[in-house]
């Protein structure tokens, strides 16, 4: 049973860093929406999955970082400019920060709303420090009172948000573990399915899935009409339904 067990946790960590990975692409598009006091300043939304993945290896976490750092620099059009550099040190500063508190501090000394208050503070005197030094000059000084208060205010709010979730999500917690000796992972109990499938890809590699998922997004944001498009996702959707991930078109 604690070998099932040790398992499925190394699975877990395992795929929850694409599904983090997808959330903080999400959450800076949706941020990349909202309006900001200067183009190198955020709300920080994209920050929540950092939050919950303060629990993943190092090596998992600052992948994740760089998805995050990348992601949002595709997804603003600033891969090629300042505002890039200045994202980039806030990032990466404020994660190392928010990833050694986690580490040094347990649980009970520091909940994830002073982590998360931290992680902003420290991006946002990065960023204003480097602003001072290459941009704006003394005057960035003025920007400094509403900046810091902005960033303790959402940083507050996204960790008592990550607090929630923490708590009830089932998914992040792992309650699916059955306390049994008959325990093994949810994918191996499918594997006996009766659903007919043309191809599986559990038994795929994660390199071909990946660069899969990789050319299907490509091909979906850099081509023009709505028609060809519309075909894209029709034959996309068909490859997954011959490998038994969905079936209900309209709910797609």
């Amino acid at each position: 049973m604690d070998d099932a067990k040790n398992t499925w946790e190394v699975r877990k960590e395992a795929e929850s860093l694409p599904v983090l990975g997808a959330l903080c692409l999400f959450l800076s598009v949706v941020e990349y929406m909202l309006p900001k006091p200067l183009p190198f300043i955020r709300l920080g939304l994209a920050n929540a999955p950092l939050l919950l993945a303060l629990r993943l290896p190092p090596s998992a976490f600052f992948t994740l970082v760089l998805v995050k750092i990348f992601g949002q620099a595709f997804i603003s059009g600033t891969l090629f400019s300042y505002v890039f550099l200045l994202s980039l040190s806030g990032t990466a500063f404020s994660a190392s920060v928010m990833y050694v508190l986690r580490l040094a501090a347990p649980e009970k000394y520091i909940s994830l709303v002073g982590i998360s208050v931290s992680g902003a503070v420290v991006s946002n005197i990065i960023q204003i420090t480097l602003a001072r030094l290459f941009i704006l000059g003394p005057g960035a000084m003025y920007i400094v009172p509403p900046v810091l208060g902005m960033g303790i205010v959402s940083g507050a709010a996204l960790g008592l948000f990550c607090e929630r979730f923490a708590a009830e999500s089932r998914w992040y917690r792992g309650d699916a573990v059955e306390e049994d000796a008959d325990f093994t992972p949810p994918r191996a109990r499918t594997a006996g399915s009766s659903k007919k499938v043309l191809f599986d890809t559990e038994k795929l590699p994660p390199e071909p899935l990946f660069f899969a998922g990789v050319f299907m997004s490509a091909a979906m944001l850099f081509t023009n009409g709505l028609f060809i498009r519309a075909a894209l996702f029709f034959v996309f959707f068909s490859a997954a339904a011959l490998a038994g991930k969905c079936g209900n078109l309209l709910r797609t």
